[in-house]
């Protein structure tokens, strides 16, 4: 039996370990939830995912975990897509108090709130 040392499976596994390990790396999060702003645009048009992501944010922010969570939602931020719009309003106010904007029916004046909200989260330091 003849013991040899294959370099080039050596050189094989240590790449891809070595990738392996960057990727999870580069999974980390790195969220700082008492700096960073999560700006949440929902378009609310044509389906109604968005309204189930407004529910399910608004149920995670019930936890203790995300109590001081720095957040900003946005309804209405679509694009030219074709479709009806589905009204959000309700579900918005429930969810998120007054920490949203609807911006399907104050497009300038949204676009001025979270332009506010996102600068004064920068200077602090913080990601958006």
């Amino acid at each position: 039996m003849k013991n040899t040392f294959d370099f080039k499976k050596a050189i094989s596994g240590i790449t891809c370990i070595l990738l392996f390990s960057f990727c999870l790396t580069a999974q980390k999060p790195n969220y700082d939830i008492s700096k960073d702003l999560l700006l949440v645009q929902l378009d609310c048009k044509t389906d109604i995912d968005d309204l189930h992501t407004a529910a399910g944010l608004a149920t995670l922010l019930n936890h203790p975990d995300y109590k001081h969570l720095n957040y900003y939602a946005v309804a209405g931020s679509y694009g030219i897509q074709e479709g009806l719009y589905v009204p959000p309003n309700e579900l918005m106010k429930m969810a998120f108090k007054n920490n949203w904007t609807d911006a399907d029916k104050e497009w300038e004046a949204s676009v001025a709130r979270v332009a506010k909200i996102v600068v004064k989260t920068i200077k602090n330091g913080g990601d958006v």
